[in-house]
């Protein structure tokens, strides 16, 4: 019993030693019933774990039913959707996998039957089974990951939906946002504006709320304290996305800035480095080769020089060369050989290429942390200029409201006979430009949300709404010491970080470029076995060996004076990226100043908006109260009214300007970083 288990195990750890007595023994029960084990424990784990509400919710949209159903109707869809791949997966593991096997030991008894070496079937289907022990390994290690899991989407798991490959497309039905965005479980405090800013699509709230809200439903409002998962606070929240709008704060706007579309891009050039210092760290490792080949050579008759055996006249034998006819010949070759090769030294171009690649990474690293700095400032700005948009749109309603309710006035006054039409008139000019002014308001609006929408990633036709911060709720904060900000630049700012890293790449390039000048030694072993048939090459291991080792030494002496004209070119290099940090701390420091001065600038103004702005409601109510009593005209109530009109835009941009001021000061700084912007 033991060696039946004991054999293919010790076949899977060494096949080369072990495999030919474990097939010759049959032991192929152990490793079937692992891989059996194996595949279905796997299945079971992906399926127990696997959300089907949104495949279930595509295909019910599909069907053009999901508007019919309740919520209990479309849980039971759910339930039942996930039990038929509980069950389906179990059936797989059960029934599909052993027939697989048993498809491959047929293929290697046909493989055997075509090269001439028939043995019995047993024989196969016990290769067969042992072969597959690591597959059954693996399938355990995946269930045993799959089973720690809480949730497992298609788009975690691509090979639920592919095959094994990664999708190359979505559905038209599923929001173009749910496409471009990884799975992140949410806090239960920002769970709500989550909701109200993606489940909200452009193709309309009851087209595809419905599956985006309920695909993550269990993995994104699950309670972590206590593991139970929110049911009808959730179902209060989803009928309440589906009649709002789609409001987003400012941190919701930076933290979706942080991950648009310009930063991933960046983040992919940090994969392509890192996979740079992998190929740079392959010359250090053992470099290993196999080769096979098998030829026929077919010659004709062949008019050459042959050897013809002659007696001298002293009775001496001997061979001589004379001219004539050899006959033609044919004959196999197979030939197999393993070269194992290892690098000894280059003159230092090995461990310098690494370096240099491990700091063009590191320079990548910075470069993507710029990126995302200067994305989520754009961030900011454009949130900023949508709020400034929709604060606009309110202080022209406002406006529109206090001219009709001085064309009221100037009526009531005209039919009392103590104004005259031209008032009236006047009011009514007034009016129709106020409610102009609105209307255009709203393109402006379209635009700021435009612009925001695409930044952050979402559809260009998505219906945002910025909500107030809350520092314009509060007093802005003074501005940092000049000197004190200088010093946070130079210390945290990652475009610094970023050179600094590209100056140490340059200069390890250029002892990368003087290896040029050393010899490189090389170690290389070879394993060959050459013959003139098939049998005797590849099935007895007792003839046809040759091994061949020793060391390779290979040295340029004199390349052209190609190899000093590289070194001189990483020289150059060096010069330029030490320049290039020279020049960018410069400008930091003439940044920071220049962000510093203008943040200052906006809150001086901004005090000087605000007393504006107590003045000008002070004008109104006076030029009001003077038109009451007669004494005025609709003119000064009009040009009051337009004071206060650009007294309250006015401090809505300086207070606004400030915070933009504060963040691409935050920029500059390195303060996104540090978390001192918070």
């Amino acid at each position: 019993m033991m060696a039946s288990v004991v054999q293919p195990t010790q076949a899977a750890i060494d096949p080369i030693a072990r495999m030919l007595p474990a097939v010759e023994s049959r032991r192929w029960a152990w490793p079937l019933v692992f891989l059996v084990v194996g595949a279905t424990l796997s299945g079971l784990a992906v399926s127990s774990r696997w959300d089907a509400s949104t495949p279930t919710i595509r295909e019910l949209e599909a069907q053009g039913e999901l508007q019919k159903l309740t919520e209990q109707e479309l849980g039971e869809k759910v339930t039942t959707a996930q039990r038929i791949r509980i069950v389906s997966s179990i059936a797989k593991g059960i029934f599909w996998v052993p027939l697989s096997v048993l498809l491959l030991g047929l293929v290697l008894e046909l493989v055997g039957w075509l090269f001439g070496r028939p043995a019995p079937f047993s024989r196969y289907f016990s290769a067969a089974a042992i072969s597959t022990m690591p597959m059954a390994l693996f399938h355990i290690l995946f269930a045993i990951c799959a089973f720690r899991q809480f949730s497992i989407t298609d788009a975690l798991h691509p090979a639920l939906a592919s095959g094994g490959a990664l999708p190359q497309s979505f559905p038209s039905g599923i929001s173009s946002s749910v496409q471009r965005r990884p799975i992140r479980t949410l806090d239960r405090s920002v769970a709500g504006p989550w909701f109200f800013r993606r489940v909200w699509d452009a193709q309309g709230p009851l087209v595809v709320g419905w599956d985006f809200a309920l695909c993550n439903l269990r993995l994104r409002f699950r309670d972590r304290s206590s593991g139970a998962e929110r049911g009808s606070s959730v179902t209060a929240i989803i009928l309440a996305v589906l009649l709002a709008s789609q409001p987003i704060t400012l941190e919701e706007a930076r933290q979706l800035s942080r991950i648009n579309t310009a930063e991933r891009l960046q983040e992919l050039q940090i994969q392509i480095a890192m996979e740079q210092w992998r190929t740079s760290r392959s010359a250090v490792l053992p470099q290993i080769s196999i080769a096979a080949d098998a030829t026929r050579i077919i010659s004709g008759t062949q008019r050459t020089y042959v050897s013809v055996p002659f007696v001298a006249p002293d009775g001496t034998t001997g061979f001589r060369l004379d001219l004539g006819d050899q006959r033609g010949l044919s004959r196999n070759n197979f030939d197999a050989s393993v070269t194992l090769s290892q690098l000894l030294f280059d003159g230092g171009k090995w461990w310098n290429q690494i370096g240099q690649s491990g700091a063009l990474e590191q320079a990548a690293a910075g470069q993507a942390m710029e990126q995302r700095f200067t994305s989520e400032n754009e961030g900011i700005r454009r949130f900023y200029a949508l709020y400034v948009a929709q604060r606009t749109l309110d202080v022209f309603k406002a406006t529109a409201t206090r001219s009709a309710e001085q064309l009221e006035r100037a009526n009531a006054l005209f039919e009392a006979g103590r104004s005259p039409k031209s008032d009236v008139i006047q009011a009514q000019v007034n009016l129709g430009n106020d409610r102009i002014n609105a209307i255009l308001q709203q393109s402006t609006i379209g635009s700021t949300q435009s612009d925001l929408a695409v930044w952050i990633a979402h559809p260009g036709v998505e219906d945002l709404f910025a909500t107030e911060p809350a520092a314009m709720k509060r007093d802005p904060y003074p501005p940092p010491g000049l000197d004190e900000s200088v010093k946070m630049a130079k210390e945290k700012r990652p475009l610094l970080k970023a050179l600094s890293q590209q100056v140490r790449a340059a200069d390890l390039s250029v002892s990368v470029a003087r290896g040029g000048f050393w010899p490189s030694l090389t170690a290389a072993g070879t394993y060959i076995r050459q013959g003139p048939d098939f049998g005797t090459v590849f099935s007895d291991p007792s003839r046809q060996n040759t091994v061949n080792f020793g060391l390779q030494l290979r040295w340029s002496v004199f390349s052209g004076f190609a190899t000093d004209a590289l070194v001189r070119t990483a020289m150059y290099n060096r010069s330029t990226a030490e320049l290039n940090l020279f020049q960018a701390g410069l400008e930091v420091e003439g940044d920071v100043r220049r962000y510093l001065r203008a943040l200052q600038a906006q809150i001086d103004a901004t005090e000087v908006a605000r007393t504006n702005l107590k003045s000008a409601e002070d004008g109104v109510i006076l030029a009001e109260e003077r038109f009451k009593a007669g004494a005025g005209s609709t003119l000064e109530v009009r040009d009051a009214e337009l004071k206060l009109t650009q007294a309250q835009l006015a401090l809505l941009q300086t207070r606004v300007n400030v915070e933009t001021a504060r963040a691409s000061l935050e920029r500059v700084t390195g303060a996104f970083e540090s978390g001192e912007s918070r």
